[in-house]
C-alpha cells in the first residue's frame, strides 16, 4: 500500500488499483514497525504512547520501538490523507471507525 500512495503523492493525476488476495484481519510483522493500516491510533480511542506499550508487551520487547512509535504518530493522518484519496475504511451504526481491540491496552468499549 505505501508505494500507492507514494505514487499518488507525486502524480495525483493517476489511478490506482489496488487488489487483494483475500479477507485478512491481521498480517504482516508488527516487530517491525506497524502493520499497513492494520493499526491506527484513532483519537480518543489510544494514544502513540499506550500503542507503544501495548506492542512493547504483546511482542515481549522485541521491537524496534522508535519506529514503532513515530509510526504510531503518523497513522491517523496517513487514514484521513487515504480517505481524502477515496479509501473507503468502514464506519459503525454511530459513524465511528469499526475498529477491533487486538492489544492488551487501550479502549475496551469496541472489541
Amino acid at each position: 500500500m505505501h508505494g500507492c500512495h507514494r505514487a499518488l503523492e507525486l502524480r495525483p493525476d493517476l489511478r490506482v488499483v489496488v487488489f487483494e488476495k483475500g479477507d485478512v484481519k491481521y498480517g504482516g510483522s508488527i516487530a517491525r514497525g506497524m502493520d499497513a493500516l492494520n493499526i491506527v491510533v484513532i483519537p480518543n480511542l489510544a494514544t502513540p504512547e499506550l500503542y507503544l506499550e501495548a506492542v512493547t508487551e504483546s511482542c515481549h520487547g522485541l521491537l524496534d520501538a522508535e519506529p514503532s512509535y513515530e509510526m504510531a504518530i503518523r497513522s491517523y493522518d496517513l487514514l484521513k490523507k487515504l480517505e481524502g484519496w477515496g479509501v473507503h475504511f468502514p464506519l459503525d451504526e454511530s459513524g465511528n471507525y469499526r475498529v477491533l481491540k487486538y492489544h492488551v491496552k487501550g479502549d475496551s468499549r469496541r472489541t
